[in-house]
């Protein structure tokens, strides 16, 4: 067998020592495409009565 599991797993840790600019960096910030409902008009915000509202002494008002 060419390599045997403790020789791999040394070949790695030795990798990861004498090269620590590969694994310690941090990776860029994802750039994510706009979403196609990103795109859309922003919808038409609805108009609650007052009485519906979720604020008590708007709802109380409304109902005086």
């Amino acid at each position: 067998m060419a390599f045997d599991q403790p020789l791999g797993l040394q070949a790695a840790l030795d990798y990861q020592d004498r090269h620590p600019q590969h694994h310690r960096a941090a990776p860029p910030d994802p750039v994510f495409p706009p979403s196609p409902q990103a795109r859309r008009a922003a919808p038409v915000e609805e108009i609650v009565p007052p009485e519906l509202s979720n604020d008590p002494l708007v709802a109380e008002g409304a109902w005086s």
